[in-house]
C-alpha cells in the first residue's frame, strides 16, 4: 500500500502482524525520526526478529516464524489470508 499498490488481505496480515509485534516485544517492528523515516523502513528493511528484540520474553522460534512471515516484503511471501495467518 506505501508503494501505491492496492491493498488486500495480506496488506491486513502484515498491519496486524505489526500490531502483535508490538504487543510481544513493547516496540514497533520500525523506528525513526519521523513518520517518513519509519515508512521507508517499512519499505526497505527487515524486521528484527521479535525474540531477538525481547530475548527475555521467551519467544518461541516458532512466534518469529510467524510474525516474520507476515511482515515479509513481497506480499505473495505472507499469508493470504488473516485465517491463514
Amino acid at each position: 500500500q506505501a508503494q501505491g499498490k492496492a491493498p488486500d488481505q495480506r496488506s491486513n496480515t502484515y498491519s496486524l502482524a505489526c500490531v502483535l509485534y508490538h504487543m510481544l516485544t513493547g516496540e514497533p517492528p520500525f523506528a525513526g525520526a519521523d513518520a517518513r523515516a519509519v515508512l521507508d523502513l517499512h519499505q526497505s528493511s527487515p524486521p528484527l526478529p521479535p525474540s531477538q528484540r525481547r530475548p527475555d520474553a521467551g519467544l518461541s522460534p516458532e512466534a518469529d516464524r510467524v510474525i516474520l512471515k507476515a511482515l515479509d516484503k513481497n506480499s505473495s511471501r505472507r499469508h493470504l489470508t488473516l485465517r491463514l495467518f
